[in-house]
């Protein structure tokens, strides 16, 4: 069938704004790199998505409704800062740990409540850090975390 040039110019439009639309949904799932860490005292081993890109940092673990409990988002910054985080747009609540540079738990958040509305408080560490890793609430008392215990990252070995 022939369609007039009209119609076949919205059909584009429509097409082009569906698609505009899709790519502005922060539910989409998108690709980070993935490590795992181990942290030394406790033998626990966590499977976490890398974040190190301003983009990624801006967008953490927003809008995800669930966290494999052997999961979690580790932020990678280029230097050591006292480092904020807030809530905004995450809906299930965190634990968030401090590291520094060598690996060492700095400090910790505790439970850290989801935020949907646009005035979220924000976090701090306690001390300059090079890593912040969120993981689910919870996590921190589960594995007995103490200030100086030491994350390990293990390389990922492709089957």
């Amino acid at each position: 069938m022939n369609w007039p040039r009209r119609f076949k110019c919205l059909g584009l439009a429509i097409a082009l704004m569906m698609a505009i639309n899709a790519c502005k949904d922060t539910r989409q799932p998108y690709r980070t790199a993935q490590t795992r860490l181990l942290f030394e005292r406790q033998g626990i081993r966590l499977q976490v998505e890398v974040a190190d890109t301003e983009k990624a940092w801006a967008r953490g673990l927003m809008q995800r409704e669930e966290l494999a409990a052997d999961a979690g988002m580790l932020f990678v910054f280029p230097d050591d800062a006292v480092r904020g985080v807030w809530m905004k747009n995450t809906l299930i609540p965190l634990d968030i740990l401090f590291i520094s540079a060598t690996g060492e738990v700095v400090s910790w958040l505790q439970h850290v409540p989801p935020c949907v509305s646009d005035d979220c408080e924000a976090y701090y560490s306690s001390k300059p850090v090079r890593y912040m890793l969120e993981v689910n609430a919870g996590f921190i008392r589960r594995a007995s975390i103490r200030r100086g215990d030491k994350i390990i990252v293990e390389p990922l070995h492709k089957e």
